[in-house]
């Protein structure tokens, strides 16, 4: 059996790399994908600010209202890695050189700017042809009423755009060879 080429994104290769296999797996062919209410919930959020950012061309009011120029909300992209890899992922917002994050619940800013995925992001719109040299990174707790929001900056070297690079086909690489060892492409599909 020819091994087809893979799909990944972010919440695929930070669960493989978190040791969140059975994750990764249901994720990856899309089997019992179920929404906590709290998902629930941040969908919620993110398409109240996504016709926010259409409608006014501004950061939602939450996050300060910030003017922008030509906003892209809840952008959907999917590029070619290399000849056996696809990354796909949905950016909050992209306004030209900025990649805009917005998460809901008790993570901070802090937490994703630490995290793998501004620089995911940053593959990911560079491979689209969309320069970036920032993400700012907006968080917004809904479950407590004082000091509730935080906002991070990342900036996107060129030195973050190759180790964003190199984790992001090292993760899809260990991924790949497990699903053929245990002949999991045999027995599900992936949709691309």
């Amino acid at each position: 059996m020819t091994t087809p080429r893979i799909k990944v994104s972010y919440s695929i290769l930070n669960a493989w790399a978190s040791g969140k296999y059975e994750d990764a797996i249901k994720y990856f062919f899309r089997l019992e994908v179920v929404k906590s209410p709290a998902m629930i919930e941040g969908i919620k959020y993110h398409e109240q600010w996504s016709q926010e950012i259409i409608k006014t061309k501004k950061l939602p009011e939450v996050f300060g209202s910030k003017q922008l120029i030509d906003p892209k909300s809840e952008q959907y992209i999917k590029v070619d890695i290399n000849d056996w890899l696809i990354l796909s992922g949905k950016i909050d917002c992209y306004d030209n050189p900025t990649i805009y994050e917005f998460k809901t619940g008790r993570q901070t800013s802090e937490d994703i700017a630490r995290s793998k995925q501004p620089g995911v992001y940053a593959v990911l719109s560079t491979l689209n042809k969309q320069y970036v040299d920032r993400a700012e990174i907006y968080c917004f707790n809904q479950h407590v009423k004082n000091d509730n929001k935080s906002m991070s900056i990342v900036y996107l070297t060129d030195k973050v755009l190759e180790d964003s690079l190199n984790w992001i086909e090292t993760i899809a690489g260990e991924m790949k060879n497990y699903l053929e060892q245990n002949k999991l492409f045999e027995k599900y599909h992936q949709k691309l």
